[in-house]
C-alpha cells in the first residue's frame, strides 16, 4: 500500500504524462505507463544528485505511452533481464539506435529504455535522453562537444558512435589543450578524415593492395633514417630507393593480395613486414615489426618508436596497466575506442597540431597554406587535403555557434 502511494505521488509530481491527446492506445493511463514514469523519475533524481549507482529492488518490465514536453512517444519499453534486485551504473548512460541504455553492475546485462515507435524515433530518443539529464562525468571539459554536434558534422555516422567519441574527447581534451572551437575543428578535420568519419569497428592501417592499387608509394619509397639494428639492416642507405620495384610485375607474389600465391591476409602481412622494415625503430623483415607497428588509432601511430613513446606516456600517466598491450599486441589494444582516440590526441599535440591550428584561421591571409601545414603535421604529404578542409569547415561552422 505504501509503495502504491509512493508511486502515485512520484507520478503525480512528474512533468511526464501518461497518454497523448489524439492517440488511442490500450496502455494509456494503465499501471505500466505509471511504472515507466516511475522508473524514469527515479533515474533522473539519482543522476541529478551525481550519484554513481541507482538500485532497483526488483526486475522491471514496463511499456506505456507517455508525453515528455511536446514529444509524444507511443510505446516506451523499459526492460532488463536482471532480477531480483540490481544496480544501474549511471555513468554508463548512452544512446543506442533503439533508445537509452545503462550498464548493470557486475553483469553483462543492460538496463534498456527502448523507443518502439518508428516515426521521428531520433527525436523521441533525444527527448528521453535530455529528460534524464547529464550522466556523471569524471571531468567537465573547458570546451566540451556533444554527440549531437558530431552527428551534425558527420551525418553518415551513427548517433551512438558520435556520442561515444564525444565522451572520450571530452574526457581528455583539456589534457591535450584542444580547448577552443578552432583547435577542436582542426582536430576533427584531421581525425575525421583519417578514420573515415569514425565509422567501422577497427582503426588500423589496411595492408591488402589490389593489383590496381596505389603501389606507386612503395615504388617511390626511399630510406629516411638509419636503423637501430645496423647488423640485421645492413642494406639501409639513407636517401636512396628502399624497395627494388618499379612496376607491379617486379613485386614478388608473396606480397600481392591478388596474386593468389598466399592468402590475402598473409600477403598483406608479408608486404608490411617488408616495406616498413629497418626504420622508426622497427627490426628487419624477419621480425615483422613493420606489420605489428603499422598504423593504429585515430591518427595511425606508425613505427615501433612511436608506440614506445606513447606507451611511455601512458605509463607516466598511470594508464599502463589499462593499456598494457600497446606494445605487445597493438591489433588488440587499439580495438579499444578510448585508446584509439587517446593516441590520436597525444599525436596531435606532440606534432604541434594546436600551434598550427591557432595560425590557420578561415578568411585570413594565406589560410590555405596554413591549413596545409596543419595537415602536414598529421600526414607529411598532406594527402587528401581538400577533404580534410571540407570536414574542418563543417566542424568549425557547427562548433563556433
Amino acid at each position: 500500500m505504501i509503495a502504491a502511494k509512493e508511486t502515485e505521488l512520484i507520478v503525480a509530481g512528474s512533468s511526464i504524462t501518461c497518454g497523448c491527446s489524439g492517440l488511442d492506445d490500450i496502455l494509456t493511463f494503465d499501471r505500466d505507463c505509471k511504472n515507466v514514469i516511475l522508473s524514469l523519475e527515479k533515474l533522473k533524481k539519482s543522476i541529478s544528485t551525481k550519484t554513481t549507482l541507482h538500485k532497483f529492488e526488483a526486475s522491471i518490465t514496463a511499456i506505456g505511452q507517455i508525453k515528455i514536453g511536446d514529444v509524444c512517444i507511443d510505446k516506451v519499453y523499459i526492460h532488463t533481464q536482471e532480477s531480483p534486485s540490481f544496480e544501474v551504473s549511471l555513468s554508463s548512460k548512452k544512446k543506442t539506435t533503439m533508445g537509452v541504455e545503462f550498464d548493470i553492475s557486475n553483469s553483462t546485462n543492460k538496463f534498456k529504455i527502448d523507443i518502439q515507435d518508428t516515426e521521428a524515433k531520433d527525436v523521441k530518443i533525444d527527448a528521453v535522453w535530455k529528460y534524464l539529464g547529464n550522466k556523471v562525468q569524471e571531468h567537465q571539459a573547458t570546451f566540451p562537444i556533444t554527440g549531437a554536434q558530431l552527428h551534425d558534422i558527420f551525418s553518415g555516422t551513427s548517433q551512438e558512435r558520435c556520442d561515444e567519441v564525444a565522451s572520450i574527447i571530452n574526457k581528455y581534451s583539456d589534457k591535450f589543450e584542444i580547448n577552443t572551437p578552432l583547435r577542436m575543428a582542426h582536430f576533427l578535420g584531421q581525425v575525421g578524415h583519417e578514420t573515415g568519419e569514425f565509422r567501422g569497428n577497427s582503426f588500423k592501417e589496411g595492408t591488402c593492395y589490389s593489383e590496381t592499387g596505389k603501389w606507386a608509394i612503395w615504388f617511390n619509397q626511399t630510406w629516411k633514417e638509419s636503423p637501430y639494428d645496423r647488423v640485421s639492416c645492413s642494406d639501409v642507405n639513407v636517401g636512396h630507393k628502399k624497395n627494388p620495384w618499379s612496376t607491379l610485375s617486379d613485386v614478388p607474389k608473396k606480397y600481392r593480395c591478388g596474386a593468389g600465391l598466399v592468402s590475402r591476409y598473409d600477403a598483406g602481412k608479408n608486404l608490411f613486414c617488408y616495406v616498413y622494415r629497418c626504420e622508426g625503430g622497427n627490426g628487419d623483415e624477419s621480425t615483422c615489426d613493420g606489420f605489428k607497428y603499422r598504423g593504429h588509432g585515430f591518427i595511425h601511430l606508425t613505427w615501433k618508436k612511436q608506440y614506445k613513446d606513447f606507451d611511455d606516456w601512458l605509463n607516466g600517466q598511470g594508464l599502463g596497466q589499462d593499456y598494457k598491450k600497446v606494445m605487445s599486441d597493438p591489433d588488440e589494444a587499439f580495438d579499444d575506442m578510448e585508446i584509439a582516440c587517446l593516441s590520436g590526441m597525444w599525436y596531435w599535440k606532440n606534432n604541434n597540431g594546436n600551434t598550427k591550428a591557432d595560425d590557420a584561421i578561415p578568411d585570413t591571409p594565406n589560410f590555405d597554406d596554413k591549413f596545409k601545414e596543419v595537415s602536414k603535421s598529421i600526414n607529411v604529404q598532406a594527402e587528401n587535403n581538400e577533404n580534410r578542409k571540407t570536414i574542418f569547415t563543417n566542424a568549425y561552422n557547427v562548433l563556433k555557434k
